[in-house]
């Protein structure tokens, strides 16, 4: 594996399907909700996937893990970090420096295969749902997401 790249660089949006979930059921689905920052980016390839890895993530393509710090907890105890890996793809879901989110996530399920960074990493369960920018919340959705909070 190639020595990872440390960035805080932007990304492109990702253009993808979009769920049409609301908030009560991406926070039903969802094992943490959280407000967070991110704090890292690591940018790597893997240079020697084996044919579990080919067949989940594709040819060595650019994966990236986010770290990032919680400030907010509504669902789940993410700790004071949160490793959040995405691969490269129309699902995608990228975050840049400097901003807040609210992020409705799941943990990757163990998997044969699946890249040293996704290893007990989260990912976004809708790219276009109701994760997103803490600036483009809806303060309905805020009051929603404090309500179902506190069962």
């Amino acid at each position: 594996m190639r020595p990872a790249l440390l960035s805080l660089g932007s990304a492109a949006p990702a253009l993808a399907l979009c769920s049409g979930a609301s908030v009560q059921r991406e926070y039903r689905e969802a094992d943490l909700v959280v407000k967070a920052r991110l704090v890292g980016q690591t940018d790597t390839w893997t240079d020697t996937p084996d044919a579990a890895y080919l067949r989940r993530w594709g040819n060595g393509s650019l994966i990236t893990r986010y770290e990032l710090a919680p400030s907010r907890m509504f669902k789940g105890r993410p700790g004071k970090r949160v490793r959040f890996f995405e691969e490269h793809d129309s699902g995608a879901f990228y975050v840049d420096p400097d901003k807040d989110y609210l992020l409705f996530l799941n943990y990757y399920q163990p998997a044969r295969g699946m890249p040293t960074e996704a290893r007990g990493a989260v990912y976004v369960r809708y790219a276009c749902g109701q994760s997103k920018p803490w600036n483009e919340v809806r303060a309905s959705d805020l009051r929603e997401v404090n309500r179902l909070s506190q069962r």
